[in-house]
C-alpha cells in the first residue's frame, strides 16, 4: 500500500468540496482515492464528518448511503 499524504477525512473534504453537486457512496470515495485508505476507513472518517455537520448522508430505501459535502 503506498505511503499516505493526509487523512482520509481531509481527502473526502477536498474531494467532495470539488464536486459539491455530487453524492457519492463509499465505494466511489475508496475508488477516487485509488484504494489509499480501506472502505472501513473512509466510512469512519465520514462518520466522523457527519458529526460535525461537515457531510450529509441520504439513505435510500435500499439502505445505501450517499454522502455530499454538508450546505
Amino acid at each position: 500500500m503506498p505511503k499516505t499524504k493526509g487523512t482520509a477525512a481531509e481527502f473526502i473534504v477536498k474531494l467532495l468540496r470539488e464536486h459539491p453537486d455530487y453524492e457519492m457512496q463509499v465505494d466511489d470515495i475508496y475508488e477516487e482515492g485509488e484504494h489509499v485508505w480501506t472502505k472501513a476507513n473512509i466510512s469512519n472518517a465520514l462518520t466522523r464528518l457527519l458529526d460535525k455537520g461537515v457531510v450529509t448522508r441520504v439513505t435510500d430505501e435500499n439502505r445505501s448511503a450517499w454522502w455530499s459535502i454538508a450546505g
